[in-house]
């Protein structure tokens, strides 16, 4: 089984098992699987980095569309258990992989800015939304 393979297997396999949480009203498990899925997303948006070899070139339109699909999982898995004080342990690390979310993301833009498509002002102006948001999860706890 090829890697991609594996991705939409575990992909297959996580959706599953939210609906299947979500239809007997277990938000902390279907939270934990969609925290889960948004972890399989970032995966996939290091694999694409990684295959570019061991020369890292510009911040790709793949690594960014897998990373903000992690971030929308995430936010899912918040909405799903509501107020931290119903399961903070849970809450915190969804919040944590979020927050790092936000802040890899921004590394890379910053880092490796994608100066072949966008101006310099896009991707300062779109760093600095990351950052504002990386800084609003963090400052939540």
């Amino acid at each position: 089984m090829t890697e991609q393979q594996l991705w939409k297997k575990s992909f297959s396999c996580f959706e599953e098992g939210i609906q299947n949480f979500e239809s007997i009203d277990d938000a902390t498990n279907a939270a934990l699987l969609l925290c889960n899925t948004g972890r399989l997303m970032r995966i996939c948006a290091q694999a694409h980095c990684a295959a570019e070899g061991d020369f890292k070139r510009e911040f790709s339109p793949e690594e960014a569309l897998y990373y903000n699909k992690a971030i929308d999982y995430y936010l899912k898995a918040l909405r799903s258990l509501g107020k931290r004080d119903v399961h903070p342990a849970v809450w915190d690390s969804v919040n944590w992989e979020l927050s790092t979310t936000y802040f890899t993301m921004a590394t890379l833009q910053q880092d490796y800015a994608p100066l072949s498509r966008k101006a310099q002002e896009q991707v300062t102006k779109s760093n600095h939304h990351i950052w504002d948001k990386c800084s609003v999860v963090f400052l939540k706890n």
